[in-house]
């Protein structure tokens, strides 16, 4: 059964193999790769299973191109049926060679066999597991000592088919002392580094094992299946003959027995008109006609037929009752199966329902920080214009307050009232007796036409506006505290959205190292305002997640696994950020060509996800791997001639 590999995997399977008139003829997906996957040895499973990183190896559905991934995860959306266990990867159909280097020891790709009708998908499903998991290069040794022998010897190199020049692994799986199941797997980094890791896992192994006459014992059983499946069929065929011999029995009982009791009714109708004759000749020989009529009435004869009829029907009506009674048990398991049913749809609708809940949340919290942002920015500009007011209003209330005690002063020379003290003021004593001097000038010359009550008028005016400017000092002071508390409250928001921004980021980081066998995280440092990516390139499934331990920076890598682990930190920023325009310049020059076409891969698959951006990826090399779809342009730069003494631009026209 194919639920060994993942519960949702034989829908999946089922949906495509209903869809296969959607492809082009021979262009169907091929997969689950695993269901074509035979362990000639099962003592090798373990290797097997850790090499192809269990069941996610196993998932795999090979494509011809990337528009049938499109058309593969649209058929299983309409279906209603989820695509986390579905790999799809677009198949290579060159012929890769299975047996590189001069090592004698097997590798995991001689243990198996791919048990595929078509050829050419067998050559499909074996170039993966060379292009993918490198198959053909691991070792398999019987004992601890010949594994490390095996992994301790010189690097070898390779030249492959397309001419480039290749490093073979240094890794080797052994097996227990017993001989009965994988124990360990040692590998040689290039720096020299022995290392040797436990394999150990209570998952059963999910693929098949090849035994010699398997199939002749499957064809076998299915025969004898086919003949049980006929005896049923005989049996339920006598069952019902019987069933209708019974009805029919049943009816000509029920016949005779109304027979007999007309007989019975007749029988006595004759006895009561005899002892009606009787009771009118009454000196008749009476013992001669009781004789006769104790005759008549002797029905014991027909009393024991009508027993043996009784006894006929019943027990035709036990055989009826079975029959009912099997007949509702059949009911019974019909209606528990279709409840079952019901149910699993149920569950399935209610997990579709969650995971479109999900998304739709994640996209309402992707508006509201966009949105929070622009309100933070609107929220400083006004709180810098409230501050300028504020400023402005300070100085015209000090103006105020100034133009308030001068015509205080004023108002208690013209009453006579007496002097409080001088007042305050930073001006130099010249300038104040000049001004006292003015003061008095003018004070002497309204005093011959002064006016009191506009003296007074002008004094509750000024203490108007300074009430009216204290209320407006409060009102600004109180907007200021709201400024001052929206801006914690978007400090809060915003350290909130930092956090799942790094959260998202380190999410992304490691699914996209993982795709290639790896795993890693963002060290950030809000201090120094910096981050620092660690990969771990030898993780495996079994390895614990927290042990970062072989982890190292990105900058001490290879020059190809660091191109790779810097284009998976751009796209993890880009999902955290939601950036809408993306360049990526000459990003797989050190790359060897698996992990272009890898690094290829993941950028269509998770750049066409957002419809909302743009993305420009500039490389030196042929992307041939990239089809021309909606949404993909490829611009195609002709060489420059370099002593060309001017610009051809007919080549433009």
């Amino acid at each position: 059964s194919l639920a060994r590999f993942g519960h949702d995997v034989p829908k999946i399977a089922a949906v495509l193999k209903a869809a296969e008139r959607n492809f082009a003829p021979c262009k169907a997906p091929v997969g689950p790769i695993g269901a074509y996957i035979k362990l000639k040895d099962p003592k090798w499973g373990l290797a097997l299973c850790n090499e192809t990183q269990w069941n996610k190896g196993a998932q795999v559905w090979l494509v011809h191109s990337h528009r049938d991934i499109d058309a593969c995860r649209k058929i299983l959306k309409d279906q209603k049926v989820s695509d986390r266990e579905a790999q799809f990867r677009t198949l290579n159909t060159d012929d890769f060679e299975a047996k590189v280097g001069v090592a004698p020891e097997p590798t995991i790709l001689d243990i198996i066999e791919i048990d595929h009708p078509n050829k050419d998908c067998c050559r499909y499903i074996r170039n993966y597991l060379i292009d993918t998991h490198q198959l053909n290069e691991v070792r398999l040794a019987e004992a601890f000592e010949d594994g490390k022998r095996v992994v301790t010897r010189d690097i070898e190199n390779v030249h492959l088919p397309n001419g480039v020049q290749h490093q073979l692994k240094r890794r080797c799986y052994n097996l227990n002392n017993a001989r009965t199941r994988v124990e360990r797997v040692q590998t040689m980094s290039k720096s020299g580094g022995l290392g040797s890791v436990y394999v150990g896992s209570n998952r059963p192994n999910p693929y098949d094992v090849d035994i010699s006459g398997q199939k002749s014992q499957v064809v076998q059983q299915l025969q004898e299946a086919k003949t049980k499946l006929a005896g049923l069929k005989q049996s339920m065929d006598i069952m019902a003959s019987e069933k209708n011999a019974a009805f029919k029995a049943l009816g000509q009982a029920a016949k005779e027995h109304n027979e007999v009791d007309k007989q019975v009714r007749d029988v006595a109708q004759k006895i009561k008109l005899e002892e009606e004759k009787q009771a009118k000749f009454v000196d008749v020989d009476q013992d001669g006609q009781d004789q006769e009529i104790l005759q008549l009435m002797d029905t014991s004869a027909f009393d024991e037929e009508e027993k043996t009829l009784v006894q006929q029907i019943e027990s035709k009506q036990h055989d009826i009752d079975s029959i009912a009674n099997h007949k509702k048990k059949l009911a019974e398991q019909v209606l528990e199966v279709e409840s079952r049913k019901k149910e699993a749809e149920l569950k399935k609708q209610a997990v579709a329902n969650e995971l479109q809940d999900a998304e739709a949340n994640l996209k309402t919290k992707l508006a509201e920080i966009g949105n929070e942002t622009e309100k933070e920015e609107v929220l400083k500009k006004t709180l810098e214009t409230f501050k300028t007011r504020a400023d402005e209003a300070h100085v015209n209330i000090k103006a105020k307050q100034k133009d308030v005690e001068e015509v205080f002063a004023f108002a208690n020379k013209f009453f006579g009232a007496k002097w409080t003290g001088p007042i305050v003021t930073d001006r130099e004593q010249k300038d104040v007796e000049k001004d006292v001097n003015l003061l008095e000038k003018k004070m002497n010359a309204q005093s011959k036409n002064r006016n009191l009550v506009q003296v007074m008028a002008n004094f509750r005016v000024a203490e108007q506006q300074l009430t009216l400017g204290q209320a407006n000092l409060d009102n600004l002071l109180k907007t200021k505290e709201h400024v001052e508390a929206r801006m914690r409250s978007l400090k809060k928001q915003k350290k909130r959205r930092l956090g799942w921004n790094k959260r998202c980021s380190q999410f992304s980081f490691d699914k996209l190292l993982g795709q290639k066998g790896a795993t890693g995280r963002i060290d950030f440092d809000d201090k120094k305002m910096t981050m620092e990516p660690i990969v771990r390139t030898d993780y495996k499934k079994d390895d614990d997640d927290d042990d970062m331990s072989k982890a190292v920076p990105v900058k001490q890598l290879s020059g190809g696994e660091r191109s790779f682990s810097s284009m998976c930190l751009v796209l993890a920023l880009k999902e955290a950020t939601q950036t809408p325009l993306l360049a990526l310049d000459e990003f797989d020059v050190f790359m060897d060509e698996r992990n272009r076409r890898l690094s290829l891969e993941i950028l269509q698959e998770v750049l066409l996800q957002h419809k909302d951006s743009q993305t420009i990826i500039i490389s030196p090399l042929s992307l041939s791997s990239i089809d021309e779809r909606t949404g993909v342009k490829k611009i195609l730069i002709r060489p420059v001639d370099r002593n060309q003494p001017s610009l051809d631009f007919t080549a433009a026209q």
